[in-house]
């Protein structure tokens, strides 16, 4: 469903797919997804964009809820919330270009009563193109908080099988770098020097 109200257009999807089976968890033996059998997974989307003369902003907000069919407890490892907002500004003095992102992965569980932590990621850039010579020259930032990869290891031990908590996983650097990037005799250039620092909570 589609509308616009106040120069902004609205997007709304409703999903209610039922599935034979489900890929899930990753497996730390082979990297591949586990079958976790049959599922039922509903989700809304609403994403909202408002163009302006020198740019946009646009909005997305993501809701699901991912199940097994006969037991009706969660899936493992299926995101549950998503939140990005996005917006570009093409005019600033000095002929100044920017950008900015911001996204948030909400909680998630990972089975046996674990649960994921938030990843929210935060990444901008300010550029200043020189058309006439053929090149940009930019600062980018990425903030990062959380970790990537999040699982639960399973331990084979003498006469059973134990779960240790979500210690497959992989934590976010943020990182500030300066660039150029240029055109010489029709061969594209790329300089940069990168800064990588501990995330925010």
């Amino acid at each position: 469903m589609s509308k616009t109200v106040a120069q902004t257009e609205f997007r709304v999807a409703l999903k209610h797919i039922t599935t034979a089976r489900q890929l899930a968890r990753i497996s730390n033996d082979t990297g591949l997804q586990e079958d976790v059998g049959p599922g039922i997974l509903k989700s809304v989307t609403v994403t909202a964009l408002r163009n302006f003369g020198h740019g946009f902003v646009q909005g997305l907000f993501a809701r699901a809820d991912a199940r097994d069919r006969i037991t009706g407890e969660p899936t493992p490892e299926a995101p549950r919330l998503i939140w990005d907002v996005l917006g570009t500004i093409d005019r600033l003095p000095f002929h100044l270009l920017a950008r900015a992102e911001y996204d948030e992965v909400g909680r998630k569980p990972l089975g046996d009563g674990f649960v994921a932590v938030p990843v929210r990621e935060f990444r901008g850039a300010l550029i200043r193109p020189f058309e006439s010579k053929g090149m940009d020259v930019g600062l980018n930032f990425f903030l990062a908080s959380g970790y990537g990869g999040q699982t639960l290891e399973t331990l084979a031990l003498l006469t059973f099988r134990a779960h240790y908590g979500p210690t497959a996983q992989v934590v976010h650097h943020s990182i500030v770098a300066v660039g150029w990037l240029g055109d010489h005799l029709g061969r594209p250039m790329r300089a940069s020097w990168r800064q990588p620092f501990w995330g925010w909570s």
